[in-house]
């Protein structure tokens, strides 16, 4: 008898995991530390903040660290776990998203997985991240995979929620102390209209604006000029622009413009969200439209939600929309939806 997904997904170790608090998306440090006795507290960053650096993926795989699997790897390698994140700031426990398939693997593949980040001067900017942000960069460690790799993920398995929404005091993830794994214990998520106080929410509203606004202008860089060789291949050097009148591509053919606006947010919805304001402009200001279709491109998966929103926006306000994943392995940008 065949297993579904559903079934073996079911199977897997499911479990809350703390990350430390981070303004970048976990991209890349932010300096940003608890205000509490933790490692993240005394070096500066914690060694999971390049867990959503997608640009950085060895064939289709995300790989990172997760400080809950640091006191037992060896116990849990070899296993998947089905993972709810948190993170705590000033007080209060975030729910960030989940990841519904992590692999903890075996010490060689690690050990590759850490070369190939060495070829890439991957640590090498992991080094010049942490010193950015006044950290201290030996924390790192020497040449010891399992500091800066524990885990493995498809970047597909990632889902943000939308709104950061905060638990409820006396919730399982606020009792948790300190960075360890605990059995998901089935209860209700929280949303977004749990009951708070005015002061509360004025500066929870604040903590998720600084997570949702923060630009990571190297990887726009980077991603921009991947996806402008990509389509000078497709369509040829002549036809693509580069920042021209502030659009950060466009590809020029008869009959028909098209801007692609990159945004690096956390999840397809926030990079859809930041990006329609300029295209809004750059397409129709002050009255003449400059494009016939807009791509919105980022690297995150678009949820079924992602695709229906941009299909709405499409068919109710006649606007030209579509986001598009941009794809770090095969520098190749995936099909508009």
């Amino acid at each position: 008898m065949t297993t579904s997904p559903d079934q073996l997904e079911a199977r897997y170790d499911r479990r809350y995991c703390r990350l430390c608090y981070n303004l970048n998306g976990w991209t890349k440090p932010s300096g940003t530390a608890e205000e509490t006795a933790t490692y993240f507290a005394q070096n500066g960053f914690g060694h999971e903040e390049w867990l959503f650096r997608y640009e950085w993926c060895l064939n289709g795989q995300k790989y990172g660290f997760l400080q809950p699997f640091t006191r037992h790897l060896a116990k849990y390698q070899g296993s998947t776990f089905s993972l709810k994140l948190t993170t705590t700031y000033r007080g209060h426990t975030f729910f960030v998203g989940t990841i519904s398939k992590v692999y903890v693997p075996q010490d060689d593949e690690l050990a590759e997985a850490f070369q190939q980040f060495e070829a890439n001067r991957w640590l090498d900017q992991m080094k010049e991240e942490v010193a950015a942000v006044d950290g201290r960069v030996a924390a790192l460690g020497g040449n010891a995979p399992n500091l800066i790799l524990n885990v493995r993920f498809d970047p597909a398995d990632v889902v943000f929620h939308k709104d950061m929404p905060v638990f409820p005091e006396g919730s399982k993830p606020t009792l948790a102390p300190y960075y360890n794994l605990y059995e998901d214990d089935d209860a209700p998520l929280p949303t977004i209209a749990e009951s708070l106080t005015p002061k509360k929410r004025e500066e929870l509203q604040f903590l998720r604006a600084a997570q949702q606004g923060t630009v990571v202008n190297p990887v726009h860089a980077r991603l921009q000029n991947r996806l402008y060789d990509w389509l000078c291949q497709i369509h040829g050097a002549d036809a693509v622009g580069f920042e021209v009148d502030f659009v950060d591509l466009r590809v020029t053919l008869p009959g028909q413009i098209t801007f692609y606006e990159i945004k690096t947010d956390s999840s397809a919805k926030r990079c859809i969200r930041n990006a329609l304001g300029q295209l809004f402009e750059y397409s129709i200001y002050p009255s003449a439209t400059k494009a016939d279709e807009w791509i919105v491109v980022g690297d995150p998966v678009a949820t079924a939600d992602d695709v229906a929103y941009v299909a709405y926006l499409r068919s109710q306000f006649g606007l030209p929309i579509y986001y598009a994943r941009f794809d770090w392995p095969s520098g190749s940008l995936g099909e508009p939806v």
